[in-house]
C-alpha cells in the first residue's frame, strides 16, 4: 500500500487539518479522511484512468436518477481525479448510513429483503444511463467453461476435479443455452453487501461501480446472496437460513424490478458460477483458504439445488 500524503488534499477545495489514515479493503486503496473522529470524505486511490472516468461518468448519470451515490468532487484542474506519482486519486465525500455487516442477527429476512429493493433500484437505474465507451459485456458462460475451469482443473491435487467438473458440465448444459435470452443491461458487478450503505432502512448508496459491465441482472442478485453464504458458511444453522435470506433477497428484488421466467430459471446455476470464478480467482491469486471454501460452497449449491429452485417459482411463474 503507498500512503498518500496530506498534500496530496490541497487538489481539492477542502477544509485544512485534515487527517488520511488507511481502511481495511480487499484492494487496499481505500483510506479515511477525517476531521477530528469524524470522517468526512473516502479517498481511493485507482490504477485506470479509463475506468475511473467510465466510472465518474455513470454516478454522474446515476446521480441524475435520483440514485443514491457519491460523485468525486472536482479537483483544481477542473477534473474529478488527480494525478500523482503515476496513480490516480478520487476524493469521495462520506456517505450517510452504515453497512450492514451481520446477515444472520436479529432482523436478517428484512434485511435480505432490503438488499434486493436496493440492487433493484440500481438497476432501474443503470438501464437509463448511456453505455460507456469501452464497457465490457459479461460472458459467464466464456469465463465458467474457460478460464476458471482452466485454472481449476490444472490443480487436481488443490480440488475436487471430479465434482466440479460435473458442476460445470451441468452449467454449460443448462445455463449455456439460456444465456443468449437473457438481456443484458449495466450491471454493478461487484454487489456485496459491503459496498450498499443504509440509513433508516433504505439505501443511502451505492459504492464502487468502477467494474460494471453488460451483463445479466440476476448476477448482481446472486453475487449479492453468495456473499451472505460466505459470511457463514461454517455455520450448518446458517447455511440452512441463508435459503430463507436468498428467497427474500430476490423476492424484495422481485417486487420492484419484475424477473422474466428464464432470469428464474438461470439463478440457481449463476450462484455457482460466482463460485466456479472466485475458486479459481483464488488459486490463481495463491490464497488456498478462500479456493477450498469457495469449492465446499459450490459443491453444497449443487447439493441444495432443488430445494433452491422449488422456492422460487412461487414468486411469479
Amino acid at each position: 500500500m503507498i500512503m498518500p500524503s496530506a498534500k496530496l488534499l490541497r487538489h481539492w477545495s477542502v477544509e485544512p487539518g485534515l487527517t488520511i489514515r488507511p481502511v481495511k479493503s480487499f484492494g487496499g486503496n481505500v483510506f479515511s479522511v477525517s476531521s477530528g473522529p469524524r470522517v468526512r470524505y473516502i479517498l481511493k486511490q485507482k490504477v485506470s484512468q479509463e475506468r475511473l472516468e467510465r466510472e465518474c461518468g455513470l454516478l454522474v448519470e446515476l446521480s441524475r436518477q435520483r440514485v443514491p451515490v457519491a460523485i468525486p468532487l472536482i479537483a483544481s484542474d477542473g477534473r474529478r481525479y488527480v494525478r500523482q506519482d503515476g496513480r490516480f486519486y478520487c476524493l469521495y465525500p462520506r456517505l450517510r448510513g452504515k453497512v450492514y455487516r451481520h446477515h444472520y442477527a436479529r432482523g436478517s429476512v428484512a434485511r435480505a429483503r432490503v438488499f434486493g429493493v436496493a440492487i433493484a433500484q440500481l438497476h432501474r437505474g443503470l438501464a437509463v444511463c448511456s453505455i460507456p465507451p469501452g464497457i465490457g459485456t459479461m460472458d459467464l458462460t466464456g469465463e465458467v467453461t474457460g478460464w476458471a475451469w482452466e485454472a481449476i482443473s490444472k490443480r487436481p491435487e488443490q480440488c475436487n476435479i471430479k465434482a466440479i467438473s460435473r458442476v460445470v458440465d451441468g452449467f454449460r448444459r443448462c445455463y449455456g443455452p439460456l444465456q443468449s435470452s437473457i438481456p443484458a443491461q449495466l450491471i454493478h458487478r461487484d454487489a456485496h453487501p459491503a459496498n450498499m450503505v443504509f440509513h433508516q432502512g433504505r439505501v443511502s448508496g451505492f459504492l464502487d461501480l468502477e467494474i460494471a459491465v453488460l451483463g445479466p441482472r440476476v448476477f448482481d442478485v446472486c453475487y449479492c446472496a453468495t456473499s451472505i453464504l460466505i459470511s457463514g458458511f461454517g455455520s450448518p444453522t446458517k447455511r440452512h437460513r441463508w435459503l430463507r435470506l436468498f428467497r427474500e433477497l430476490v423476492r424484495g428484488y422481485h417486487g420492484q424490478n419484475r424477473l422474466s421466467r428464464v432470469e428464474v430459471r438461470s439463478m440457481v446455476r449463476v450462484l455457482e458460477a460466482i463460485q466456479i470464478i472466485f475458486q479459481a480467482f483464488s488459486l490463481n491469486t495463491g490464497n488456498l483458504a478462500a479456493a477450498k471454501c469457495n469449492e465446499a460452497a459450490l459443491l453444497w449449491l449443487d447439493e441444495h439445488r432443488e430445494a433452491i429452485e422449488r422456492s422460487l417459482p412461487a414468486m411469479h411463474l
